[in-house]
């Protein structure tokens, strides 16, 4: 087919994406009611005009926040580029993206004032009232919501004008992606004991989702048919959507099962049966997906490219209809639980969506769960990648030590029981298991994937491959930013401020009531504690090579700041965040001081292993490094 023919049923495709997604949308909104006007004595009712256009924006904000996340994703990590710089193409895609970016942030505006029409029963004119608007964006969490989502995509619509470096794209992505995930995070997606689970799992549904569908939006409407690379475009698109499929999957049946709880909801609501159909599509797309792993991706080998869009142009009608579907679900009540299954919340559930854990003992601490699917993903993500960036080195006949594959390995363990076991349960209520968290997150878990070595193994296995295959891991060490950031003064300021700024100031009984202030937190400190460790340990490939002497010399330096917190939360009158923990009720631990101060003494304690380890590592390389110059002088 010629590039004009291609271009021509491209257009006609992109377009019967768009009116396949409106259909599936009109149709299944008629189908369960949701477009009905109920009459309810005494309260105002939504316009007709409302609940039409108020499912076809969020159709247009999702379809464009999912085109605005495939387009950067292909931009950046897709294309074949040279070294750090995009290439020419790679900076026109991020330059739709900025325009998908400015249909995202007006969609999103639109969102805002049909939302306020339904909210109010009034006509969607009248919702344009600026006192009302500025009262919903500002004070109400649905309306922050919609706000972040305006300002970062208008600001990602600003900056892909001058986009020139994987670096900057890949901020640009890691916005993008934050942006569409963002309703997910607020709230407690209506429900109360699951709220974490539902919550966690939706935004990582919903980021799949995006990276997925975007990216083959982004290969079947924006990159051309006789694309250079397109072979190695689209396998590394295959092995990504494998990825996000499973992850689509699995999200998606752990977010239906805490809103159905029963096979019987599951047939007998409208929640249930819009479930039952994204079910089918998806076991479609499934099949879909291995054609073009098992045959698609020889022909395109073979120069053969035709075969990859006609069932890439099935593909995308499959999930434009499933995007359709989702936002009538979206719209769609939650079915009630079943007869009997109801309980007396307690307090914490009522003030803050999670059940007290049982009384804490050695058997609870390793047994008790409370998964978070983000922190989950994030881990089993980091574990294959590793495991397949091996598989290739070793392939190739390269030795690679097997300590360094158990210290990582490890390490991904200690960081899903950390952050979706025992221990990440009682942090939630117990300030002696959030400081143990805290240790863990901060100093134990790095330096067993510090030790694993990833950048180094990630280079080599780029070494091994094309030479225009893009690679993070390359762009990051190579990045300005990160090389500033790796500065042996700004990381001994970061490692101090992770737990004096967070802790000893409003920003801890802020985040704590909150399980999205709580994984904020969390973020932050294995951030803070990954950069620490990874340049004082300097086992693996750094932004800069530090000298023994310097970073024993930062190690000298940080081993006090962490003494002095610990002794301040020992020593303290203070009790931190004591409304929160207060509030919870718990009927074990009721002396708070004396629960800070097993924090403060854990923390110590845990703390102090790790920092020894360090030192006595870096002592024995000054040592060794003294023998060797002996030996040349």
């Amino acid at each position: 087919m010629s590039e004009v023919g291609y271009a021509a049923m491209r257009t006609w495709r992109f377009f019967g994406s768009i009116a396949m997604s409106l259909i599936t949308l009109a149709v299944s909104l008629i189908a369960v009611g949701n477009v009905q006007v109920h009459n309810f004595p005494g309260l105002p009712n939504s316009p007709q005009i409302t609940l039409w256009l108020l499912p076809i924006s969020r159709l247009v904000a999702d379809l464009s926040g999912i085109a605005m996340v495939g387009l950067l994703l292909t931009s950046v990590v897709l294309l074949p580029r040279s070294g750090a710089e995009l290439s020419e193409q790679a900076r026109k895609i991020a330059e739709i993206a900025g325009y998908s970016a400015f249909v995202y942030a007006l969609a999103n505006f639109s969102l805002v004032i049909f939302a306020l029409s339904d909210i109010f029963g009034t006509s969607p004119v009248r919702a344009l009232d600026a006192r009302i608007l500025r009262s919903y964006l500002t004070q109400l969490t649905g309306g922050r919501v919609s706000l972040f989502q305006i300002i970062s995509a208008l600001l990602i619509t600003l900056l892909t004008t001058r986009l020139r470096r994987s670096i900057g794209g890949l901020f640009l992505l890691l916005t993008a992606v934050i942006s569409v995930a963002a309703p997910a995070l607020a709230g407690h997606s209506g429900l109360s004991a699951n709220h974490e689970l539902a919550g966690s799992s939706l935004a990582l549904h919903i980021v799949a989702i995006s990276l997925w569908v975007g990216g083959l939006l982004s290969l079947t409407f924006v990159v051309g048919i006789n694309s250079p690379n397109f072979a190695s475009i689209v396998s590394r698109f295959s092995g990504l959507a494998l990825v996000c499929y499973m992850a689509v999957i699995l999200s998606g049946a752990a977010n239906a099962w805490v809103r159905l709880r029963s096979f019987e909801n599951l047939v007998n609501s409208n929640f249930g049966r819009i479930v039952l159909v994204k079910v089918v599509l998806s076991i479609g797309l499934a099949y879909l997906g291995w054609l073009t792993r098992t045959r698609a991706l020889a022909l395109i080998r073979e120069g053969r490219n035709s075969y990859f869009y006609q069932i890439a142009a099935v593909e995308v009608a499959i999930m434009s209809a499933t995007v359709g579907i989702a936002v009538t679900l979206s719209r769609t009540s939650f079915p009630p639980p079943p007869l009997g299954a109801a309980i007396k919340p307690s307090a914490s559930d009522i003030l803050y969506g999670f059940e007290l854990p049982p009384t804490p003992t050695p058997i609870s601490l390793l047994t008790h769960f409370r998964v978070d699917a983000l922190w989950l993903a994030f881990s089993l993500v980091l574990l294959v990648r590793y495991l397949s960036t091996l598989s290739r080195v070793r392939s190739a006949g390269i030795d690679w030590p097997s300590e360094r594959v158990l210290s990582f390995g490890a390490g991904i363990v200690v960081l899903i029981y950390a952050t979706s076991g025992g221990l990440a349960s009682y942090s939630h209520v117990l300030f002696s298991a959030h400081m143990v968290q805290h240790i863990f997150l901060l100093l134990i878990i790095p330096e067993l994937l510090v030790f694993g070595q990833p950048f180094r193994l990630a280079m080599l296995a780029h070494s091994l491959g094309e030479a225009a295959a893009p690679s993070l891991a390359k762009d990051l060490l190579e990045s300005n930013g990160l090389r500033n950031l790796s500065r042996l003064p700004v990381v001994v300021a970061l490692f101090a401020s992770s737990f004096y700024l967070l802790y000893f100031t409003p920003l801890f009984p802020a985040w704590m009531p909150s399980h999205w202030g709580h994984v904020g937190m969390e973020i932050i400190i294995f951030i803070v504690g990954y950069l620490f460790i990874w340049n004082i340990f300097g086992s693996d490939l750094t932004p800069i090579c530090h000298s023994p002497w310097s970073r024993f010399k930062a190690l000298l330096i940080s081993e006090p700041l962490h003494i002095i917190f610990s002794i301040l939360l020992i020593w303290s009158g203070r009790n931190l965040a004591s409304n929160f923990f207060s509030s919870l009720g718990r009927p074990y631990a009721t002396d708070l001081h004396h629960d800070q101060v097993i924090g403060g003494v854990l923390g110590w304690l845990l703390g102090e292993v790790p920092m020894f380890l360090a030192g006595a590592l870096l002592i024995l390389e000054l040592a060794r490094r003294k023998r060797t110059d002996q030996r040349g002088v």
